[in-house]
C-alpha cells in the first residue's frame, strides 16, 4: 500500500482538530426538571445547561427565591410580608422596590380596565375565599359589605417606595399578579445566573421563558382543556425567550353550590364569580405581571372590551367561550389540538 506521508500527517491533524472543535462546540446539554410547591401553587421547572450540579443548584435557589418572595412581600396572611404590614397599618409603610412597583403596575392596569383587575379587593376574595380554607358562597348582605371595602383609589402611591391605604376602605390582595410578578423574578434571577442557557419556570399559571431549547427550536407552552382532566391540553402556543405566559380560568379554583359552579375569578362591580362568557384567557407578552393581571383582566372583560387593552399592552391572546369556541388575536402562534370538542373561531 503506497501513500504520502506528509499528506498523511496533515490530514491526521486536520480531522483532529475538526474533532476537538466539534466536541466544544456540540457537547450534550444537561437539562433539569423538578416540581415543587411554592406561593400556594405547584411549580415546574425545565433548566437547560452544561452543568448538572450548576443546575440543581440554580434549581433550588429559584425555589427559595419564591418561597422568600411568598413569606417577605406578596402574602396577604403571612404577618412577616410586607402586604400584611401594609393592610394592617394607618401609617404608610415603606415597601420594597418590587412591591412598590407591583401595586404601581396593578394601579395603572386597574385603571385602564375600569376595576377588571383590582389589587384593592381583598376583602371581597377573603370573604369568598375559593381556594382557601372556608370558601363559601356569601350572603348577599355580606357581598354588598364587602364591596364598599374594596375601593382600589384608597391606595396611595407616595413617594418613591411608600405606599400607604385607608383599612376600613380596602384590603390589598396580589392573587392576581402575584404569579406574574414572581415570573418577573425569576426572569431576572435567568438572566443573571451562570450555566443556564435555557428554562421554562412555570409559577401555577404564569409561565417564563427564557433563552433557547437545545435543538433551537421554539418553545411550546401547553393550554389546558377548560372541561378536561388536569393535564389535558386545550392546544400550545409557541413562543420565543423572553416571553411569559398565563392563563386564567374557571376551572382553577372553584365550589360548588346548589348544581351552580362559583369560581374565583370575582368581578369586583358585582361582587360574584365573572361571567363574562369566556371559561379561560391565555396572555402571552414581554412582561410576567402583565400576563398575570391581563388574563384576569380579560376574563372579566369579555373579549370584546379586551382587545383594545392588549393593544395598550402589547400582548396577544386566546380566548375560550362558554360555546366551545377558540378565538386568538393575530400575533400568537396557536394550534388548536382539541378539534373534537372545541372549534376556531374569528375574532370580529
Amino acid at each position: 500500500m503506497h501513500y504520502n506521508k506528509k499528506k498523511y500527517i496533515f490530514l491526521l491533524l486536520v480531522l483532529g482538530l475538526l474533532f476537538a472543535l466539534s466536541g466544544c462546540s456540540s457537547k450534550d446539554p444537561v437539562k433539569y426538571s423538578n416540581t415543587g410547591f411554592a406561593m400556594g401553587t405547584t411549580i415546574s421547572e425545565v433548566i437547560y445547561g452544561d452543568d448538572e450540579k450548576s443546575l440543581e443548584e440554580n434549581g433550588q435557589a429559584i425555589m427559595n427565591l419564591l418561597g422568600d418572595l411568598e413569606r417577605g412581600q406578596i402574602s396577604w396572611r403571612l404577618h412577616s410580608s410586607e402586604i400584611y404590614r401594609m393592610n394592617h397599618s394607618d401609617d404608610s409603610v415603606e415597601v420594597s422596590h418590587d412591591v412598590y412597583e407591583w401595586i404601581k403596575e396593578s394601579l395603572a392596569i386597574c385603571e385602564d380596565t375600569d376595576g377588571a383587575l383590582n389589587p384593592g379587593i381583598g376583602v371581597l376574595a377573603h370573604l369568598w375565599d375559593i381556594g382557601g380554607d372556608h370558601a363559601r358562597v356569601p350572603s348577599k348582605a355580606e357581598i354588598k359589605e364587602a364591596k364598599n371595602q374594596i375601593d382600589a383609589k384608597a391606595i396611595n402611591i407616595e413617594e418613591t417606595d411608600k405606599v400607604s391605604i385607608d383599612p376600613d376602605k380596602v384590603q390589598v390582595d396580589l392573587g392576581a399578579v402575584g404569579k406574574g410578578a414572581a415570573a418577573d423574578a425569576v426572569m431576572r434571577y435567568l438572566k443573571s445566573a451562570e450555566n443556564i442557557s435555557g428554562a421554562l419556570i412555570s409559577v401555577g399559571g404564569s409561565l417564563c421563558v427564557y433563552g433557547e431549547k437545545p435543538d433551537q427550536s421554539s418553545w411550546t407552552v401547553g393550554i389546558q382543556d377548560p372541561r378536561a382532566e388536569d393535564g389535558v391540553m386545550l392546544g400550545k402556543v409557541e413562543v420565543s425567550g423572553g416571553t411569559f405566559v398565563s392563563t386564567s380560568g374557571d376551572y382553577e379554583k372553584y365550589i360548588e353550590q346548589d348544581g351552580k359552579r362559583y369560581h374565583h375569578i370575582l368581578d369586583s362591580k358585582t361582587g360574584y364569580p365573572s361571567e363574562s362568557g369566556l371559561i379561560s384567557v391565555t396572555i402571552v407578552c414581554e412582561s410576567g405581571i402583565d400576563s398575570d393581571a391581563l388574563s384576569t383582566a380579560c376574563f372579566v372583560l369579555g373579549m370584546e372590551k379586551s382587545l383594545p387593552i392588549l393593544e395598550k399592552y402589547d400582548a396577544e391572546a386566546v380566548f375560550v367561550d362558554e360555546e366551545h369556541g377558540v378565538c386568538k388575536t393575530d400575533g400568537v402562534k396557536f394550534t388548536l389540538d382539541n378539534t373534537k370538542d372545541y372549534k376556531m373561531k374569528e375574532i370580529k
